[in-house]
C-alpha cells in the first residue's frame, strides 16, 4: 500500500462546538458575536485551513482586520456549518479564502461527520485576494469562495475579489447560493449549470454581470 503522510499545522485557530475560541487572542466573544481586536498572521501548508468553525448561529465581524496568510493554504474552513455570517474581514495571501470542502488537516475531534450540508450562511463585504493558479475542479486553489456540493443557500453580497488567476474568483457547485454587488478584479464567477444560482448586480473588471437561468 502506498500511504501519503499529510502534514497538519499547529497553529490554527477553532470556534469550537461549545463556541470557545481556541488559538488566539485576537478573537474575541460576546454572545454569539465573535470580533477581531487586531490583524491575525497564519502560516498553513497547501490543501490546509487556518481557522476552522465548528458551531452555528453565530457572526464573526472582522472590523476592518486582516487575516494575512503566507501564499499557502485556506483562511477559513466552513464546512456543514449552519447560520454562520463573516463579515468586514480582509483576506489576504492565501490560495483561497474560504471553502465548504474539506482540508487536509482537520482536528480529530471536529465533528462534522453525519451532519446536514452547509446552509444560510453568509459572506459580507469582506475584501479578498488570493495568491496561486486554479489547479481542477477539486481543488480550492486560486478560488476566492469554493461552493461546492455541501454548500447552499449561501448569501455572498459586497465583496470585492481579486485572484492571481483569472479563472478563479467563486466557484458554485452547491444549491440556491445568491451573490449580490460583489466586485470581480481580474478574476470571475463560476456557477454549474445544476446549482439554480443567482447572481445580481455583480460586475468584473468594472462591467455588469448577466446572468441567465435557462
Amino acid at each position: 500500500f502506498d500511504f501519503q503522510i499529510v502534514r497538519a499545522d499547529a497553529n490554527i485557530i477553532r470556534i469550537r462546538n461549545d463556541g470557545t475560541v481556541e488559538g488566539t487572542d485576537k478573537i474575541h466573544r460576546n454572545g454569539n458575536l465573535y470580533v477581531l481586536i487586531d490583524d491575525i498572521n497564519a502560516s498553513v501548508s497547501k490543501g490546509n485551513a487556518f481557522i476552522f468553525i465548528e458551531t452555528n448561529n453565530i457572526v464573526i465581524d472582522g472590523l476592518g482586520h486582516t487575516i494575512k496568510g503566507t501564499g499557502t493554504g485556506t483562511a477559513i474552513e466552513m464546512l456543514r456549518r449552519q447560520n454562520v455570517t463573516i463579515k468586514n474581514c480582509n483576506f489576504e495571501n492565501f490560495n483561497n479564502a474560504f471553502h465548504f470542502w474539506v482540508a487536509s488537516n482537520i482536528p480529530d475531534d471536529a465533528k462534522y461527520w453525519g451532519l446536514p450540508p452547509a446552509t444560510d450562511n453568509k459572506i459580507l463585504n469582506n475584501n479578498i485576494t488570493i495568491t496561486g493558479t486554479v489547479e481542477g475542479d477539486w481543488d480550492p486553489t486560486g478560488w476566492a469562495i469554493f461552493l461546492r456540493f455541501e454548500a447552499e443557500n449561501t448569501l455572498v453580497l459586497g465583496n470585492t475579489i481579486i485572484c492571481d488567476d483569472p479563472k478563479g474568483g467563486i466557484s458554485d457547485t452547491g444549491f440556491n447560493n445568491t451573490f449580490v454587488d460583489n466586485t470581480f478584479l481580474s478574476c470571475g464567477l463560476h456557477l454549474s449549470s445544476s446549482c439554480q444560482s443567482n447572481g445580481f448586480n455583480n460586475t468584473i473588471d468594472g462591467m455588469p454581470t448577466w446572468y441567465l437561468n435557462v
